[in-house]
């Protein structure tokens, strides 16, 4: 399972917002800005959904995605095994999350709405 962020378009200014509203809450502090967190099976099914395409992983070491990506895919295969250890969102411990800072669960776009205001794109 990994904290997923929304919309790159909408999520950062609803969280710069409440950031710059909530300054005693929020200075020196991490804030979670993934509002769900979903296993990489889960956003696969999502993207299969909304696109209509067929969808799949295969699993590999870090070693291998390396082999087919060079350098670049070593970088992210570590930046996801780093994300997977903070279930509960990035800086969850100790970090301020969205409620607290007064963010609504509606205001923030999901990883299936994301996804369903990218399929042209896609």
């Amino acid at each position: 399972m990994i904290p997923v962020s929304g919309d790159i378009r909408v999520t950062p200014g609803i969280w710069t917002r409440q950031i710059l509203a909530n300054p005693e809450k929020t200075k020196t502090k991490f804030v979670d800005i993934a509002p769900e967190t979903l296993s990489f099976g889960e956003m696969l099914d999502i993207y299969g959904e909304v696109t209509g395409r067929q969808v799949g992983y295969v699993q590999c070491s870090i070693g291998d995605y390396e082999k087919i990506w060079g350098p670049g895919g070593k970088e992210l295969a570590d930046q996801l095994v780093f994300g997977e250890q903070f279930e509960q969102g990035w800086g969850s411990e100790g970090g301020v999350p969205m409620a607290e800072l007064g963010i609504k669960p509606e205001e923030v776009p999901g990883f299936r709405k994301t996804i369903e205001s990218l399929k042209d794109q896609l």
